[in-house]
């Protein structure tokens, strides 16, 4: 009786299974986009380190969820009892829409390399200070603000400190703390919009996160 129980708490009905299905087919999609670009290495790199994280944290259950053999790249089970992680910051799913927005639609690693490019132009025309004092006070005043400033990948950018873009779980900080948008703005005040590279994508810089 009490087997025949079990077997009736864990079966998964229609609707649960297709919303597994619509997961799967969505991290399936973005592996495939990650895996086949020009970041491949980079992205195997960080999948084989989160797969050891998961070990870690779930003492040897990791091997048995659905999602991550899927990330594993072995064969799995829909309909097992163990699909995903929970809590979400531990998922697959949520793991793979993080990572794939690191890369696409431009990657991370590009738009920091253009700040920094950008930061050191404005720091070659900075003739008595004034520049890299009005950029370390708003690096500063991030650090302040944001006790977690280190997990936007921006920061790193424009204080020019080392980061792996696969530790930061955020790209830039919102609205007026943007720090692509505070770079792009005093590249306007200081080169004009017409001048270098620096102002042309202004409307595009938003805070992404």
């Amino acid at each position: 009786m009490n087997e025949l129980k079990n077997e009736i708490e864990t079966e998964i009905d229609e609707g649960e299974l297709e919303e597994r299905r619509e997961k799967v087919a969505e991290v399936e999609s973005k592996l495939e986009q990650l895996r086949n670009s020009e970041y491949a290495d980079k992205v195997e790199d960080i999948i084989g380190r989160r797969l050891g994280k998961m070990r870690d944290r779930f003492s040897g259950r990791a091997e048995n969820f659905a999602m991550w053999k899927l990330l594993n790249g072995e064969k799995f089970d829909i309909k097992a009892q163990d699909f995903d992680f929970s809590p979400v910051e531990y998922s697959v799913e949520g793991f793979i829409f993080n990572l794939y927005k690191k890369f696409f639609p431009e990657s991370w690693e590009k738009k920091a390399k253009k700040i920094r490019k950008q930061t050191d132009e404005l720091l070659e025309k900075d003739e008595n200070g004034g520049i890299r004092k009005k950029i370390n006070a708003f690096a500063g005043g991030l650090k302040n603000k944001y006790p977690d400033a280190g997990e936007y990948y921006a920061y790193h950018a424009i204080t020019f400190s080392d980061a792996d873009i696969g530790d930061c779980p955020d790209y830039d900080f919102p609205g007026e703390d943007s720090v692509e948008q505070k770079i792009n703005d005093l590249y306007e005040e200081y080169f004009g919009k017409e001048e270098g590279g620096g102002g042309e994508n202004k409307e595009e810089t938003s805070g992404e996160k």
